[in-house]
């Protein structure tokens, strides 16, 4: 301590407070920054905004500055881009400011930190555990979703999370200081507070620095090392409150004032805690109450060096023990009570409150139980082929078959060693058997079937309306129209009802013109959705706008941290897990979405509604698992008859050659050997397998609810647990999207797979793509990238406004510069990821090329094919890429009404609305027309 007091003196510039000036500096530009913001944003104009209406140019709210600094439109004579650009870049330029204000202030505490982590593995998780909230706060897995659930639109929840968060972070720091503190106990000089209290006296000035104590007992330590360790982070987590570019969701009030709050009332919390020292006197309680006695005083009168890590340790798990089981026995009430941000800082707590718990004192004895516990439940859980079931297929809905094993069966199945299918094993279904059951004449079959569907939905149907073209090619013949969609989770899905909307409202009777939709992962939920109000109601138009804005992300995250990750991660049978979850809110916010394949049949039978089919893929084989009432036997095998393979016979004598036996053990004679054997010789491959044909025995499909086959299409990495089929060997089921995200080749397999009768019958063939991001242009224009962040366009002209923004945008653009430094490392797998979107898109439009050419070839009509292709470029709320695709659950409110108005012409006062949208579905009026087509009146 002396030696430290003479340095100081030495040295006046080190103990004159100036870490306290600088962090005191930093808040005040903190506390200065929201009315710096709202003077940029007073000089902003929009002069369309007001045009119509005479009136001078209208001011512009946050939200639609900042969406147009994401690279939203505006009107030509407006200054928004210019502002927009320094409204955004003025707040990076602040944050590094800040930032930089913070670390420089706090810089003497970060090398203790770094010796705190480093004296136990433990410590290296609460470290992760901090990085990964403070990322999250960031805008953290944007694309899935993550900080919506911090910055949610709901004063409440969001004043929760940053409770929680705050509260999160002073656990977390607590139990650094344990570890180290317990670490030491035989070497106390060696303790985190024998480096500490120098640098605390250094941070205060000299009036402040004597409040500093000497020898303070182990509580006093653990509060000063508490807070001032937490000061840093928390000037971090203030800040996206006061930076809206930051923070996630739709911008309502330049500051976030329900999160501030949040932060404040944690802190006071944490205050009280540590003054009171609440956890050590409940272990002191319950210490009394084991040994059935009760001493109030011994209770006030706690020993200042007291702090009873292992006590408070067991306590708080105690506690979220009971929180638990209370989340098991009353989800609905449990999940009001504590919001999903809130509910995942619970469950980091819980898994760094047990890494350090059991580092606490070498608890060798605590941590071999521990590992042996978790291996064994662990193993018994990969003994689970079907851990995640398809409730449809395992009895848990009326009249649904049960066709899993039973657990004991699978127990019984894996100790065996066995490689072969149990005899008893449930009713599920033996791919080998069912392969060599079917035969290739299959297809042939199923394609007559789905022509004679066509024949009847053609003899069903009226055509020719009062505003068809005299002598149009085809007239008396009904357009066909193929639906492809997108996936894209929530905004995927609210898209496609959008734009299946606007077609009902334009083309009276577009529903029955449609004779297939296919898709992938969120847009099929709003496929599925039309097709399912069409059965219901018959009319023309189902599907209502506006309505609920849901939300079906917060139930998962809560389904996560109470239940999926514990206990059920650990538990040895099936549970309802996140992807039950999901399915339950889609049904409670579509009611329709329960309808089953064999309820809408007869419908789709008559051409009263459109053929919905669903193709999700199985992890095992990268094959498709068609999902569909429609028979679809040929679209599932490749080059039959096609291929110059080898002589069967030579086949056969070199596959007898082997002495190959048959399951009884008698060698197999050439009567015996069937195609499965010798592979299938005239095929190239096959590419998928259907549903119902896989469970015809039980008649499954009948019995599978549109949502079970939605929840299967959209399984993507972490947010929807992956279904397992009642199959052996097992196959798990994964999103569409991995295979084809848009739907195309599916559709484009159908349409050629009928070109000859399309063109007898048909008017003419219009495939309809609907695309849920902002990637069209990127698509056509080479110097676009897709993770580039969308920006303003800038002015031509130099004037004052681009003087400030330039300086103000020098920060930014050397962040960007470190950005696209450190990116290079990722160029491999960016590129990995490019191969697998863009080719689909590419292999896409090559199929449709096809199409065009072999309908020309076939009609003499250039116009008999047209494809349309509608996307959604709206803002995406909390992502700065707008090109990148989203697996999000959650839409912010200002988000859902943009996607649901962009099919309009667009309006830069709310910026909805999308013009090419709209300059399409007007050519597709005239093309509609032209094919003998009715309109409806604008």
């Amino acid at each position: 301590m002396t030696d430290a007091a003479e340095t100081t003196r030495a040295r006046p510039w080190r103990g004159d407070g100036w870490g306290l000036r600088m962090a005191g500096l930093a808040w005040i530009i903190v506390a200065a920054t929201p009315f710096y913001l709202a003077y940029c944003l007073s000089f902003a104009r929009d002069p369309s905004a007001s045009l119509e209406a005479g009136t001078p140019a209208a001011a512009v709210d946050a939200q639609k500055l900042l969406s147009v600094a994401r690279g939203g439109a505006s009107g030509a004579d407006s200054n928004l881009p210019t502002v927009a650009r320094i409204f955004l870049d003025s707040q990076w330029t602040i944050l590094t400011l800040v930032l930089g204000l913070t670390a420089v202030s706090t810089w003497r505490l970060y090398p203790i930190l770094w010796r705190v982590v480093h004296t136990g593995l433990a410590n290296h998780v609460l470290l992760l555990e901090v990085a990964l909230v403070l990322w999250l706060v960031y805008g953290g897995l944007s694309g899935m979703g993550m900080p919506g659930l911090f910055w949610s639109p709901e004063p409440s929840d969001q004043f929760t999370a940053g409770m929680g968060v705050t509260l999160f972070i002073f656990w977390m720091l607590y139990l650094l200081f344990v570890s180290d503190y317990e670490a030491h106990r035989e070497d106390p000089e060696h303790r985190a507070w024998s480096s500490l209290a120098p640098v605390l006296r250094r941070f205060l000035p000299p009036a402040l620095d004597r409040l500093v104590p000497t020898a303070p007992p182990a509580s006093e330590q653990m509060g000063w090392f508490v807070f001032f360790a937490a000061s840093p982070i928390l000037t971090m987590l203030a800040l996206p409150a006061v930076l809206p570019t930051i923070r996630s969701g739709a911008v309502q009030e330049i500051v976030a004032g329900p999160w501030l709050m949040g932060l404040a009332g944690g802190a006071v919390i944490a205050v009280v805690v540590v003054l009171t020292r609440i956890p050590t006197r409940l272990n002191e309680l319950r210490r009394q109450a084991l040994g059935r006695r009760l001493d109030l005083g011994q209770l006030w009168r706690l020993d200042s060096d007291r702090l009873d890590p292992e006590g408070n340790a067991k306590n708080m798990l105690i506690i979220v023990g009971i929180l638990y089981l209370v989340a098991w026995v009353f989800p609905n009430a449990t999940q009001r009570m504590f919001p999903p941000a809130f509910s995942l800082c619970i469950l980091l707590g819980v898994l760094a409150t047990f890494s350090v718990w059991l580092g606490v004192r070498q608890h060798r004895k605590s941590r071999v139980i521990a590992a042996v516990a978790v291996l064994t439940l662990v193993a018994g859980s990969g003994m689970l082929d079907y851990d995640v079931v398809v409730r449809d297929l395992a009895g848990k809905t009326p009249g649904a078959p049960d066709l899993y094993p039973t657990v004991l069966e699978q127990y019984r199945y894996h100790l065996s060693l066995s490689q072969s299918k149990p005899r008893t094993y449930g009713e599920v279904v033996d791919l080998a058997k069912f392969q060599k059951s079917r035969e290739l004449s299959d297809g042939a079959a199923d394609f007559a079937a789905r022509q004679k569907l066509l024949d009847r939905w053609l003899a069903g149907m009226r055509w020719g309306g009062s505003e068809s073209a005299a002598g149009a090619a085809g007239r008396g013949k009904p357009i066909v129209v193929v639906v492809t969609t997108s996936g894209g989770a929530l905004r995927a899905g609210v898209w496609t009802q959008a734009v299946l909307r606007r077609l009902d409202e334009t083309f009276p009777g577009f529903h029955r013109h449609t004779r297939l939709i296919t898709g992938a992962s969120g847009g099929m939920l709003g496929a599925a959705r039309y097709v399912a109000l069409h059965a219901e109601h018959g009319a023309d138009r189902v599907m209502p706008q506006g309505g609920r804005h849901p939300d079906f992300l917060a139930p998962i995250a809560w389904q996560i941290a109470f239940h999926d990750f514990l206990p059920n991660a650990l538990t040895p049978f099936p549970v309802y897990n996140r992807g039950d979850k999901l399915e339950d809110v889609w049904l409670d916010y579509a009611p329709e979405l329960g309808r089953t394949f064999g309820e809408l049949a007869e419908k789709e039978k008559a051409g009263e509604i459109p053929s919905i089919v669903f193709s999700p893929m199985l992890v095992e084989d990268g094959r498709r698992v068609i999902i569909a009432n429609l028979p679809m036997a040929d679209m599932t095998v490749h080059l039959n008859g096609v291929l110059l393979d080898e002589s069967r016979d030579a086949l056969l004598q070199r596959y007898l050659k082997g002495k190959p036996k048959d399951k009884n053990g008698r060698l197999k004679t050439a009567a015996d050997v069937d195609d499965y054997d010798l592979e299938y010789p005239a095929l190239s491959s096959f590419s998928a397998m259907e549903f119902s044909k896989l469970f015809a025995e039980h008649e499954a499909l009948d019995h599978l609810r549109l949502a079970s086959a939605v929840r299967m299409s959209a399984t993507f990495p972490f947010i929807t647990s992956v279904v397992t089929l009642p199959t052996f060997p097992a196959r798990h089921v994964v999103d569409a999207g991995y295979y084809d995200n848009y739907g195309v080749n599916l559709g484009a397999a159908w349409i050629n797979s009928h070109k000859d009768w399309l063109r007898k019958n048909a008017a003419g063939v219009l495939v309809v793509q609907v695309r849920a991001f902002r990637n069209e242009k990127r698509l056509k224009i080479l110097d676009q990238e897709v993770y580039a962040p969308a920006k303003p366009p800038a002015e031509t002209t130099i004037g004052l406004y681009e003087w400030v923004a330039w300086g103000v945008g020098l920060v930014p653009q050397f962040l960007t510069l470190i950005h696209e430094g450190a990116r290079s490392v990722a160029i491999p797998a960016q590129g990995v990821a490019m191969a697998r979107e863009s080719s689909m898109f590419f292999r896409n439009d090559e199929n449709l090329e096809v199409l065009h050419d072999v309908f020309k070839r076939l009609t003499g009509d250039d116009e008999f094919f047209r494809t349309v292709v509608f996307t959604c470029d709206t803002i995406q709320v909390g992502q700065a890429a707008q090109n990148v695709e989203t697996l999000n659950w959650y839409i912010d409110p200002v988000e859902y009404r943009q996607i649901e108005g962009n099919m309009n012409r667009f309006d830069p006062a709310t910026q909805t609305g999308r013009d090419r949208n709209h300059l399409r579905l007007e050519r597709l009026k005239q093309w509609w027309r032209s094919r003998g087509g009715e309109v409806a009146p604008d």
